[in-house]
């Protein structure tokens, strides 16, 4: 049995009465619908978690299913690689920097085993949420790790495609 859901909240009456005298200036209408869309958004992210939750790491997963097409990967450990990127980000909120290790450890196999996918895009969640959830100076650390890891992926990208 599933517990109903819990409607969206409405918008509180002074953020209504803002909104709505704002409406009013021609000039203000395109800030105003961007604003009413990013709340309504909000409203709902609020109302169903767990569509976020979940949605993030299956969006990374549809990113990473490029790697099938991709005439750059040599071996065929594609599906292991994504899934290592993509799971983790369910507790991306939960444990930030373990999730930010993971991915960058796996980013780290990935690298030398050639494979390229575009679930390495879970690396850049994985860094939000460390700079959302964590201390500055957690942030920089990671910001500081995904450096490096960006100019060595550079370098190695850059020297295989001298060597082509």
């Amino acid at each position: 049995m599933t517990a109903p859901s819990a409607p969206a909240p409405t918008p509180h009456p002074d953020e209504r009465q803002f909104l709505q005298a704002l409406t009013n200036d021609p000039e203000q209408r395109v800030i105003v619908s961007v604003v009413s869309r990013l709340a309504s958004w909000r409203r709902a992210d609020r109302a169903r978690p767990w569509v976020r939750r979940w949605g993030v790491p299956v969006f990374c997963l549809a990113v990473g299913s490029d790697a099938y097409t991709n005439p750059h990967n040599v071996g065929d450990p594609q599906l292991p690689i994504i899934l290592a990127f993509c799971i983790p980000l369910l507790w991306r909120e939960r444990r930030p920097m373990l999730v930010f290790a993971l991915t960058t450890a796996v980013s780290v196999v990935a690298l030398p085993a050639g494979v390229l996918t575009g679930a390495e895009f879970a690396r850049v969640v994985a860094l939000f949420n460390v700079g959302r959830h964590c201390t500055p100076r957690q942030l920089a650390a990671a910001t500081g790790i995904t450096l490096v890891q960006l100019v060595a992926w550079a370098y190695f990208f850059w020297r295989g495609r001298q060597l082509e």
